[in-house]
């Protein structure tokens, strides 16, 4: 239901835009003084325009020209726009009206206890016991057993590369990797660090893959340092071509960040992303 919502609002937004334009450009065309129609005859394959209007019960009309006629173009962008603001404003009050029914439509166990009296309210952990884990959840306890079977069949590549440390004690190999774990932590973001996972036939150890409860789906997050290495920058664009050869799509089912020039993450992207993605 979120992505509805989040797919609507676009549409509204790009809608507003057009409006405007439309309207903006619409007022240049001084339209209320044109009352005209058009009419045309075909020859040849092409269209010979005349203008026509009603004047006491009596049809006039007057000849214009073909359609790249200044006059022509002119009088057809008026009805064009005419029609498209009636369609804008319409399809508005659609969305709009769509919009106030999904919110209401939109089940959350959190309103449901908030709108009890007080002393009928579960506690968060007593609401979750009721609820049961959600989509991410059972991505993630699926995730943790299924890393653990495949580390033993691949183990992780230059495991003595593991020193820096996590907040939930995950070992990774770089203090940007440590930023961005840490921030997926306090967001209460559940990931895996080095899942080990074959895309065209290659196998791969990604940096991290988290479920995104907003998309409803698994992404991936690669992250580049060592960004003066040319070795090591190789590797990474070879491995960022593994990706996308394989068919994910990046920004919408693989992220990738880079080290800044002091070597490390800006705290910003972090949060960007992942007010973005989560």
């Amino acid at each position: 239901m979120q992505n509805i919502e989040n797919y609507l609002s676009e549409v509204k937004k790009k809608n507003k835009e057009l409006h405007y334009r439309f309207a903006k450009r619409l007022g240049r065309r001084d339209s209320d003084a044109v009352l005209d129609k058009l009419c045309y005859t075909e020859k040849n394959g092409r269209k010979y325009y005349s203008k026509y209007w009603e004047k006491e019960g009596v049809r006039k009309s007057v000849y214009i020209g073909a359609e790249s006629v200044p006059e022509v173009k002119r009088v057809k962008e008026i009805h064009f726009l005419k029609q498209a603001l009636k369609e804008l404003e319409k399809q508005s009050r659609v969305i709009e009206a769509c919009l106030r029914a999904s919110k209401s439509v939109v089940f959350d166990p959190a309103d449901v206890n908030m709108a009890l009296p007080k002393a009928y309210r579960l506690t968060p952990e007593h609401l979750k016991e009721v609820v049961g884990p959600d989509a991410a959840e059972r991505w993630y306890e699926r995730a943790v057993r299924d890393k653990t079977q495949l580390d033993r069949r691949y183990p992780p590549v230059y495991p003595s590369g593991l020193t820096k440390t996590a907040k939930d004690g995950t070992r990774m190999r770089s203090k940007s990797e440590v930023l961005i774990a840490n921030e997926l932590i306090n967001n209460g973001i559940l990931f895996i660090y080095e899942m080990p996972m074959w895309i065209g036939g290659q196998l791969i150890h990604p940096d991290f893959m988290f479920y995104s409860r907003k998309y409803n789906k698994v992404i991936i997050w690669e992250h580049a340092g060592k960004l003066g290495d040319p070795g090591y920058m190789a590797d990474f664009s070879t491995r960022m071509d593994t990706y996308t050869r394989g068919g994910l799509i990046p920004c919408v089912d693989i992220i990738f960040t880079f080290d800044t020039i002091s070597g490390d993450i800006d705290a910003r992207t972090i949060q960007a992303i992942i007010d973005e993605y989560c």
